[in-house]
């Protein structure tokens, strides 16, 4: 999965795909599945950096890619949470 040779993550994404799809062309289901997860695994890299924008961006484009990805809901609800308690602080 990592590292790659780019360190764009628009990059990395196209990359990673094409692969998926070469590998994974006959089973659509199976496909969606295995993007949604490789999402998901880079988001929760981001949010262990701290990045919680882009880690909400990947949970959310899981989600929209497999709508049953149980995992990416979870993380997209713990990214949110923290969002919400940044912005909390950063108010008062």
């Amino acid at each position: 999965m990592w590292p790659f040779k780019s360190s764009d993550p628009n990059k990395q994404k196209e990359i990673k795909f094409r692969e998926l799809e070469a590998d994974l062309a006959e089973s659509p289901d199976v496909l969606a599945m295995m993007k949604a997860a490789w999402l998901s695994s880079r988001g929760n890299i981001y949010g262990e950096q701290g990045k919680v924008d882009e880690a909400i961006y990947d949970f959310e484009e899981a989600i929209r890619i497999k709508q049953d990805h149980i995992f990416s809901y979870f993380s997209l609800v713990a990214g949110l949470g923290v969002r919400s308690i940044d912005s909390y602080y950063l108010f008062w």
